[in-house]
């Protein structure tokens, strides 16, 4: 099995089979397509893993929780503008 999500992601690009990927690592890449009738059930498991010291700032914290609500609700950061300033 493989961890690395960008390890899988590029054995998929070299042709070695199909994955279940991260939508916001893979929607912008040309060279990967989305398969149609793939099936949406499928969960992985991921992590967010902060610094004790960085998860006492705010901003963190609205990180974090944008982030699993993103991918809760299969939103893809490709799918929408952000700024950052």
């Amino acid at each position: 099995m493989v961890s690395d999500m960008l390890v899988h992601m590029n054995a998929v690009k070299a042709g070695m089979g199909m994955a279940y990927l991260f939508c916001f690592l893979v929607d912008t890449d040309p060279d990967l397509v989305r398969l149609s009738k793939a099936t949406t059930d499928k969960s992985i498991t991921a992590w967010a893993l902060t610094h004790p010291d960085v998860m006492m700032t705010e901003r963190a914290r609205v990180c974090v929780r944008i982030s699993c609500l993103m991918v809760q609700t299969g939103t893809s950061l490709s799918s929408r503008s952000c700024r950052f300033s």
